[in-house]
């Protein structure tokens, strides 16, 4: 004989679950919501702040100065009125659009006295600026309209080694954030091989960070010669400088070891 059962069965089609089921479902899904909205509360207090970095983009400037060509392009900018050479001038970094460098744009304007005009979009980090050159609005400027041929100054700080991750300073200082490490290994290295200046972030005790340009020891660029060290914590010893405000490392890459 077989006994009737009592257990319940769900049927699509009824207007209302059985009373057991019901119950079931609703406490389940009071307990799973109730877990969702506290990972996302959790993930929401937990998650780092992006860097204060900028890029402004579909914004364009108008920009004059001198060309500077090596080791990597820029733009120095008199300051008027400033009396201590070493910050008479303002260094804005030089690139193309996309993922290359600026020293096929800058052509023979170094070579003719460097006083242009040109637009572009302005990317910033802290005490560090890029502009991301327009192609062909460099146009060569009057020396008057620009001001009297900027003064280099060169402070050597000797022979360093410092620590830190070589980065491509086009995204780390505003068009990618965040532009560190190896998520973003892939993009900084095809940024570096045309032509972007790699960068050492370099980070004190306190937490400060410092931007060093790296060239090689001879002063020419050697982004190149960096792409297997790039977004890896190296120890890097060189010759340190500060030209215009603007920290330069000169190390060959044998100088270069992963930590």
């Amino acid at each position: 004989m077989i006994r009737p059962s009592n257990d319940e069965f769900y049927i699509g089609y009824a207007d209302r679950a059985p009373m057991g089921i019901a119950r079931f479902v609703r406490r389940w899904v009071g307990i799973l919501g109730a877990v969702g909205v506290g990972v996302a509360l959790l993930g929401a207090l937990t998650q780092q702040s992006f860097d204060d970095a900028t890029f402004e983009f579909g914004q364009t400037r108008e920009f004059q100065g001198h060309i500077e060509a090596t080791p990597y392009p820029a733009l120095l900018i008199p300051r008027p009125g400033t009396t201590d050479p070493a910050l008479s001038v303002s260094r804005l970094h030089l690139v193309a659009p996309g993922k290359r460098g600026a020293d096929d744009m800058i052509g023979a304007f170094d070579r003719q006295g460097g006083a242009v005009a040109l637009s572009g979009t302005l990317i910033y980090r802290d005490d560090q600026t890029m502009i991301e050159v327009i192609p062909g609005s460099i146009a060569p400027s009057a020396p008057g309209d620009v001001g009297p041929a900027t003064t280099q100054t060169m402070e050597d700080l000797g022979t360093v080694t410092l620590r830190g991750e070589v980065v491509d300073s086009k995204c780390f200082l505003g068009v990618m954030n965040p532009a560190t490490w190896t998520p973003h290994r892939a993009c900084a290295v095809r940024c570096v091989s045309g032509g972007i200046p790699p960068m050492l972030v370099v980070r004190d005790s306190a937490g400060v960070l410092a931007y060093v340009l790296l060239a090689d020891a001879r002063g020419r660029p050697n982004g190149k010669a960096l792409l297997d060290v790039i977004a890896e914590p190296i120890e890097v010893t060189g010759r340190l400088e500060r030209h215009n405000g603007q920290l330069f490392l000169f190390a060959d890459r044998s100088s270069y070891r992963r930590i």
